[in-house]
C-alpha cells in the first residue's frame, strides 16, 4: 500500500518543516519493508487485547493524555521508531521491543502535539492516512468511511498488539470522523475524550497558526465538511467553526457510546486529578480481550495552560464567533 503524503495547505515556517531528504528516505524504506510485513501477521482467533484511543478537538490536551496513559498503563503504544515504519508497523513493534526502553522514559513535554524523543508517543499520522484513506485532513464523506477496509485495519492493530504482548494505545487525530464505524467493526475499542473549553482551544489554535505559519489567517489541522465556506471567513470565525464541527462529531459519538466505549474528561479535571481520569478510563470494561492495568503512578497534577487576548473587543468577537458556530452546528444536527 502506497500513498504520497500531502503537505499542509499553507507553508510551515522553517522550524516546523519536515526534512525533505528524510521524508524521501522513509518513503523508500517503507516501500522496501511493506512486502515483508504481511507474512508476519497471524490469524488471531478472537480478540486478544483491548485497544485504547485518546480523542478530542485539536489543541485540547490529547497529547498530554496520550503520554500519561502510555506511561501509567501496561500498554503498547506507537513511539517514534514504530511511526517511521508505518507500512510495516508489526516490524516496528518488534524492533522497538528489542532496542528501546519502555514508557518510563516519557517526559510529558510536547510542542503543538509534537514530541521529540524516540521513546515518546507519536500520532502515527501516515499510518492512519493510508489505512483510513483520507487526504489533506479533510472530513470524509459517508461513502469514504464505509469504504475503509475495517477488517484489514483490525487485523493490523491486533497484530501490533500481539507483537507487543499488551493492549495497545493510539492517538489518531482524524479518528473523530470514524468513531461509529470503528466501534462497529472493532468492538474492543475504548476511547478517552479530553474535552476542553472551546475558548481556550480557539486561542491555542490561533497561536499555533501564528507560530507555525507566521499568520493567524492560515488554516491548520482538521478540515470539517464546512471547510470551503469557513475558509472565506475571518480567522476567529474559522477556528470557531472548526471547533464546533469537530466537537459536534465527538458529542454525537459520546451520546451513543458513553460509559461503555467512551469516557469523557475535561482538560481541567485531567490536569488537576490525573489519577481520577485514569480510573474513569479504566472503568470502561472492554468486553473483549485483555484490558489494560495501571503499572505506574500518575503525577499528582499537571499545569493547566491558559491563553488570553489583550484586547477586550477581540475576546468578545471570538466568544461571539464561538457562540454562533455552536448554535449553527446544533441547528444543523437537530
Amino acid at each position: 500500500m502506497t500513498q504520497k503524503h500531502t503537505t499542509p495547505e499553507h507553508e510551515l515556517l522553517d522550524a516546523y518543516k519536515k526534512d525533505a531528504d528524510e521524508e524521501q528516505f522513509l518513503e523508500w524504506f517503507n516501500g522496501i519493508l511493506a512486502p515483508y510485513e504481511q507474512p508476519l501477521y497471524k490469524q488471531l482467533d478472537g480478540t486478544l487485547h483491548a485497544t485504547y484511543y485518546v480523542i478530542g478537538v485539536p489543541r485540547s490536551g490529547t497529547t498530554l493524555a496520550n503520554q500519561l496513559l502510555a506511561h501509567a498503563l501496561g500498554v503498547g503504544y506507537v513511539n517514534h521508531l514504530i511511526a517511521s515504519m508505518w507500512q510495516a508497523p508489526v516490524m516496528g513493534v518488534h524492533l522497538s521491543q528489542k532496542l528501546l526502553p519502555d514508557a518510563e522514559d516519557i517526559q510529558f513535554q510536547s510542542k503543538f502535539g509534537r514530541t521529540n524523543r524516540i521513546t515518546e508517543p507519536h500520532e502515527f499520522g501516515y499510518f492512519w492516512s493510508e489505512r483510513l484513506g483520507y487526504q489533506n485532513l479533510m472530513q470524509p464523506s459517508p461513502s469514504e468511511i464505509e469504504n475503509v477496509n475495517w477488517t484489514e485495519l483490525r487485523k493490523v492493530i491486533q497484530n501490533m498488539s500481539y507483537a507487543s504482548g499488551k493492549p495497545f494505545l493510539f492517538k489518531p487525530l482524524m479518528l473523530v470522523w470514524y468513531l461509529d464505524e470503528l466501534i462497529k467493526h472493532c468492538p474492543e475499542s475504548r476511547f478517552l475524550w479530553i474535552d476542553r473549553d472551546p475558548l481556550q482551544v480557539a486561542l491555542s489554535l490561533l497561536h499555533m497558526r501564528e507560530e507555525m505559519t507566521g499568520s493567524q489567517t492560515n488554516w491548520l489541522s482538521l478540515k470539517p465538511s464546512g471547510y470551503n465556506s469557513l475558509k472565506q471567513c475571518t480567522p476567529y470565525e474559522q477556528v470557531a467553526g472548526q471547533i464546533a464541527h469537530i466537537h459536534s462529531a465527538l458529542e454525537h459519538a459520546w451520546q451513543k457510546h458513553r460509559d461503555r466505549h467512551i469516557a469523557r474528561v475535561s482538560y481541567e479535571d485531567f490536569c488537576t486529578a490525573p489519577q481520577a481520569a485514569v480510573d474513569k478510563f479504566l472503568a470502561l470494561n472492554p468486553g473483549h480481550g485483555t484490558a489494560a492495568k495501571q503499572i505506574r503512578e500518575c503525577p499528582p497534577e499537571f499545569k493547566i495552560h491558559k491563553r488570553s487576548i489583550d484586547h477586550t473587543s477581540s475576546l468578545q468577537t471570538l466568544e461571539y464567533a464561538l457562540e454562533k458556530a455552536f448554535e449553527h452546528t446544533s441547528e444543523t444536527n437537530s
